[in-house]
């Protein structure tokens, strides 16, 4: 196939503006605050934007915050996606102090949450059988 050849683009008809005039779906007062060292982690989740994924992260905090205040039962349901990110540990703290009081997981995820908790690789008995359906549900880690 032949090398496509271009023409140089034409800007003499373009317009600037500036910047401050620009629109924009974030404003400055959404943006996150940095943080001091040895500052606790409610000045970080307070710093967090409010936008997008950071908004949904400091209301559901709030909830199970909320919840745990009024002894009521968290339940954590999720899918493979924060262990195989490393909050593993984060997970079985939270359900250590009462924190989280159960979990809900999908079949896979069981034996190698476990597994890694030990800091211990899978072994291929446990693989194989971490991906059948359990009819009792998981036992918990």
């Amino acid at each position: 196939m032949p090398k496509k050849t271009f023409r140089p683009l034409n800007f003499s008809k373009v317009r600037t503006y500036p910047v401050k005039k620009r629109f924009s779906k974030v404003q400055s007062l959404l943006l996150g605050k940095t943080v001091r060292k040895g500052a606790r982690v409610r000045s970080l989740i307070q710093g967090l934007p409010n936008i997008l994924a950071a908004q949904s992260l400091k209301a559901i905090a709030r909830k199970i915050a909320r919840a745990h205040r009024a002894n009521k039962t968290v339940l954590l349901g999720m899918g493979a996606h924060p262990i195989k990110v490393g909050l593993s540990p984060l997970i079985i703290d939270f359900m250590e102090r009462g924190i989280i009081h159960a979990l809900a997981l999908n079949g896979a995820r069981r034996t190698p949450a476990a597994s890694r908790r030990r800091n211990a690789a899978p072994t291929r008995a446990c693989a194989r059988s971490s991906t059948r359906p359990r009819a009792s549900g998981a036992p918990p880690l």
